[in-house]
């Protein structure tokens, strides 16, 4: 076990040091190309130069026209090689976010679905211990104790609680996926102030806290809100 793990921490170690190697690569490559081409510049200018002077001087002028032809043959090099880098970049980046959307897409299309369930089965929760707590309140007497009352109704409901839990967890993974792949097309904010809620709704019906009353008011407000947030993302 401990090999196997070692291992996948050898393999994406290694995957990362590729990745940083190919982009120092691709940087030196373009600062190098950037400097081929102020180079032939240069040269440029001097062979230009010794071709006005010789020529006035009446001199030959075989050596400035070679001083010439190199600037502008080292020039014209620089430059259509930092344009394919450029262009590569450009490829690149473009397959990249073409990756991101679609990664992105797969995410949000499970996270919508399994949003709808979550905020099903917290609505049952809650009305489970709506009722469940109203009927103790009517059935108690001078020995009521709310926080007692409250700690049965969830022990009778715990495999509930925990499912639900669980299932927050998977949603938050399916967001962290979501973050990691943020891109122009597709809104991560919406889908992050929805998780935010569908967690707020989660804690509201799985760890009831405050007076009866408080808690009927803050589970129809979260209610509310999931139900909302769930058109929302169903109908983008």
């Amino acid at each position: 076990m401990h090999s196997l793990i070692i291992k996948i921490y050898l393999l994406s170690l290694t995957q990362t040091t590729l990745n940083s190697v190919k982009l120092l690569g691709v940087k030196f490559m373009s600062t190098f190309l950037g400097f081929i081409c102020v180079i032939g510049i240069v040269v440029t200018i001097v062979g230009t130069v010794m071709l006005i002077i010789d020529y006035a001087k009446e001199r030959k002028i075989k050596t400035s026209l070679i001083v010439l032809g190199t600037g502008i043959t080292v020039g014209i090099v620089g430059f259509l090689g930092a344009g394919a880098v450029e262009l590569h970049q450009e490829r690149v980046a473009q397959a990249q976010e073409k990756q991101d959307e679609h990664a992105f897409k797969a995410a949000s299309d499970k996270f919508t679905s399994k949003y709808a369930v979550i905020g099903s089965n917290c609505e049952d929760l809650g009305n489970t211990v709506y009722k469940a707590w109203g009927t103790a309140i009517d059935n108690s007497g001078d020995d009521y104790d709310p926080t007692d009352t409250v700690s049965n109704i969830m022990t009778d409901n715990i495999d509930d609680v925990y499912s639900i839990d669980s299932d927050v967890k998977s949603e938050k993974k399916l967001l962290d996926t979501m973050e990691k792949h943020k891109n122009d097309k597709y809104n991560y904010t919406a889908y992050k102030k929805a998780y935010t809620d569908l967690k707020s709704f989660s804690d509201t019906v799985t760890s009831p806290s405050g007076s009866y009353n408080d808690f009927a008011s803050d589970y129809s407000d979260a209610d509310k809100t999931v139900s909302n947030q769930y058109d929302n993302m169903a109908n983008n």
